[in-house]
């Protein structure tokens, strides 16, 4: 794993748990935290 991926992973965590800017924003980290993923797979 890299930094990047770790740092990454905080800052998700972080936009994950701060709900109070709603669901949206979750949606929209959780499909670039599955997209970034995916891609460092491939990596």
């Amino acid at each position: 794993m890299s930094d990047d991926f770790v740092y990454f992973e905080s800052l998700y965590e972080q936009l994950f748990k701060n709900r109070y800017q709603g669901r949206k924003l979750d949606k929209i980290a959780n499909g670039l935290y599955q997209l970034l993923t995916k891609q460092w797979k491939r990596a």
